[in-house]
């Protein structure tokens, strides 16, 4: 029951250094517990009553000590003292009794603990237990009130394990923290959340002196008073997760205590308090009466390509679905109908309220239609790109010497579709850039560039003018075609008055006219169907009509109205004539001679379509109308269908037939143009198989498509090279023989003005004179000039 320790040195123990039960150990002089170690107090281990009494000369020194549980240099256990029984014979109550480890045995106050570079893997790396909060000096019966931390003053404390467990005891009460360190002043939280998400707070349990320490807390719901979160603690703040649920769309806060499960109750406890001001659902989620959080609205729920994710209110959306919360109608808006150019195809996460994450380009607004803030679209593309200037106006003269080039280079090569060389590459570039959407050819500089030539697209990026939007850049469109038309009708109208420019001409003015509004008819049928196409977005029950290539412009309404009316006057004056001239024609032709009406319409008419039916055999002269008439299957089957999925197979099967119908039926008086046009819709094929293989089933990766396609369309470009040098090669034998009939006219002249000036003919004989001007006004200028301006001059 009593010893006595008188300048003891305790030493590489294991199993702590002293064991004392029921025991009062009274110290004299200088003792040291070092290196020693134990499962709870390294140096020193007390169990329920026993005490250390102090002499006023005893210094007990504790030096690198170490517990692997608790208490690195003294552990002190708890005293508990059980309550009466109940009825039903379990303890109703336990009091766990706090007592001062320690007692002077004198009135000399001293410092008389040392505590340096002791540790404890779990905590109070100096003292675990003890209730030193709890040792005041006792002097004349009386208690110093004021001296509540004696123990520190008569302790030093060097280099002991770092954190804020140095002291220490079981949890007595519970702390926030703030970061690592905790900070038991706080007693409330405030925060804001929206059901289904969680708060993170960080706790600690706190012993004697408020050190950390482990124990229970326990998070109690005011509303129904129960815990609903029971989470163990170490004696570093931890933090804690609390689910938010709401009991329905209104309510607006909850009340939430955090406490110990287990403390002393001899101490007092201080609850904290936390408030959770509840926030209203994302845009697109409401409370759910079942779950208690926000959960999707069921247009989303439902939808296909969208996942919705309730904790953090977020949807994620792929392929052409553009997601949007209109604010202003209080609706979610859900539509398949984004192009591929404006969004982003690949999974997108993204709050409904930030509409502008879906797209791309720089795009902006409703269906990603418009452009962001400061950016302007470009010529080229459908991308935005900040345009600090308008001198790119200037382009208009690039634009305008471009045109003249092209007639003059169509004009000289006689590079037309009366030839027959490039109708199956004019055909195959129409398809692909009208399946442009469906097929999302790699970019590839210059050879997409040369696909978008052939179709009188400029092809390349740049800007025009700042701030240039759908509107203006869509009406930009119609002019090009008509400036080459003006140029080629202007040439025919000089040509008929001028002999000079029907020489110049030729009989290649109506072939290159043809030529021209064939390679615009692609051209002007996808703008006039952009024009017309229409976007529909439901809000609240309400179906509103949008312009499909910008939806933050109502249909028909402002410059869409004006691009309305223009599209339907070519449309009504140009597309639909120019589809049934060529569809129609060749049975005018064969009903012809029952007719006696439109005999000088069929007349005028006649050179035209010979331009283009001119290369095909007699029986199939109505070649040419297919053609037109496959092109807007294939545009309206794309816009129509647009909003399910682009319709590849009917593309792949009307490209089939073709290839049959060339393979086997004589459409061409030439087999080489037959080999021409089948070579240019295999290459079709290729490029469908090549990007589908990728969209479908990945079948080859985005590099070996890219190479694939770029191979195709290299050797498409070559082979319209060849078809470029066989028209000069052409061009240059047509010199050589004009030259040479020159000559041969020349020297006729010669020798009809020799016989006119020397033969001096005899009486009686009649005289026949000839001029030069004469043979050249008789000879040469029927020849050059076309059965049209024959017709119109006559």
């Amino acid at each position: 029951r009593s010893l006595h320790i008188n300048n003891c040195m305790f030493r590489n123990n294991r199993g702590s250094a002293l064991f004392l039960y029921q025991s009062l150990a009274t110290f004299y002089g200088v003792n040291t517990f070092i290196n020693n170690t134990g499962y709870n107090g390294g140096g020193m281990f007390l169990i329920t009553d026993s005490f250390l009494l102090l002499q006023s000369d005893a210094l007990i020194s504790f030096i690198n000590n170490h517990a692997t549980n608790k208490g690195g240099a003294i552990h002190i256990t708890q005293i508990i003292l059980e309550a009466a029984q109940s009825n039903f014979g379990d303890y109703i109550d336990e009091t766990i009794i706090g007592r001062c480890f320690f007692q002077f045995l004198n009135d000399d106050v001293n410092r008389h603990f040392y505590f340096e570079n002791n540790s404890a893997v779990v905590a109070g790396s100096a003292v675990y237990g003890g209730a030193s909060s709890l040792c005041t000096y006792q002097l004349d019966q009386t208690f110093d009130t004021a001296s509540n931390h004696l123990f520190a003053s008569i302790s030093t404390f060097v280099n002991n394990q770092t954190g804020y467990s140095v002291i220490s005891s079981d949890a007595r009460d519970i702390c926030f923290c703030d970061g690592i360190m905790p900070t038991c002043n706080s007693t409330s939280m405030t925060f804001q959340s929206v059901p289904g998400r969680s708060i993170t707070f960080s706790v600690v349990a706190v012993g004697e002196q408020d050190g950390t320490t482990t124990g229970v807390v326990n998070v109690i719901d005011a509303r129904s008073l129960v815990p609903v979160l029971n989470q163990n603690l170490s004696a570093q703040c931890t933090n804690i997760t609390y689910k938010i649920e709401a009991t329905s769309r209104y309510e607006r806060s909850i009340n939430i205590t955090v406490t110990l499960n287990e403390f002393q109750t001899n101490f007092q406890q201080t609850p904290k308090q936390i408030t959770v001001e509840i926030q209203p659902c994302p845009y697109g989620f409401q409370v759910s009466h079942d779950t208690h959080i926000c959960e999707c609205l069921t247009e989303l729920s439902s939808a296909t390509n969208l996942q919705c994710n309730n904790i953090n209110g977020t949807v994620t959306r792929e392929g052409t679905t553009w997601l949007e919360y209109d604010i202003g109608e209080n609706c979610t808006i859900v539509n398949n109908n984004c192009r591929s150019t404006y969004c982003n195809v690949s999974p997108v996460v993204l709050p409904l309220n930030e509409s502008d994450r879906q797209c791309i380009s720089n795009r902006s607004g409703r269906l990603c239609g418009g452009c962001a803030q400061n950016f302007s679209l470009i010529l080229g593309s459908n991308q935005c790109k900040q345009c600090d200037s308008n001198a790119y106006i200037t382009l208009i003269l690039l634009f305008g010497l471009a045109g003249i080039a092209l007639v003059v280079f169509l004009i000289a090569l006689n590079f037309t579709v009366s030839v027959g060389t490039i109708n199956g590459l004019i055909f195959y570039a129409n398809i692909i850039k009208i399946y442009e959407p469906a097929l999302p050819l790699s970019d590839i500089p210059f050879l997409t560039q040369f696909i978008d030539w052939i179709n009188l697209d400029l092809g390349i990026e740049t800007c025009f003018y700042v701030g240039m939007n759908s509107c203006g850049k869509i009406g930009l469109q119609f002019i090009f075609p008509f400036y080459i038309w003006f140029l080629i009708f202007i040439i025919i109208l000089v040509s008929r008055w001028s002999s000079k420019m029907a020489k110049a001409v030729g009989n290649n003015a109506v072939p290159v006219l043809a030529t021209l509004l064939l390679l615009s008819y692609t051209k002007l049928l996808r703008t006039i169907i952009l024009i017309l196409s229409r976007s529909q977005i439901s809000c609240n029950g309400d179906t509103k009509q949008y312009w499909f290539v910008d939806a933050n412009i109502p249909y028909l309404s402002s410059c869409h109205l004006a691009l309305f009316i223009i599209a339907l006057l070519y449309l009504i004056v140009l597309v639909v004539p120019y589809t049934f001239f060529l569809l129609f024609f060749p049975l005018f032709e064969v009903c012809r001679s029952k007719w006696t009406v439109c005999t000088s319409l069929y007349i005028k008419l006649k050179p035209v379509f010979d331009a283009y039916a001119g290369p095909h055999n007699d029986l199939f002269r109505y070649w040419p109308g297919i053609l037109i008439v496959l092109r807007v299957v294939l545009a309206l089957t794309l816009a129509l269908f647009y909003e399910v999925s682009p319709p590849v197979s009917i593309l792949v099967a009307i490209v089939t037939i073709l290839i049959l119908i060339l393979s086997f039926g004589k459409i061409y008086k030439s087999q080489y143009i037959h080999i021409l046009d089948i070579w240019y819709l295999l290459s079709v094929l290729v490029i469908v198989y090549l990007v589908q293989g990728v969209i479908d089933g990945g079948v080859y990766s985005y590099y070996d498509v890219k190479i694939g396609v770029a191979v195709v369309l290299s050797t498409s470009f070559f082979v319209f090279v060849g078809i470029v040098f066989y028209h000069i090669y052409q061009y240059f034998v047509l010199l050589q023989w004009m030259k040479k009939k020159w000559q041969t006219k020349k020297d006729g002249n010669l020798v009809m003005n020799s016989v006119a000036v020397d033969d001096i003919p005899t009486p009686g004989e009649k005289t026949i004179s000839f001029t030069s001007v004469e043979i050249f006004e008789h000879d040469v200028r029927p020849e050059l000039r076309e059965p049209l301006l024959e017709s119109q001059a006559d």
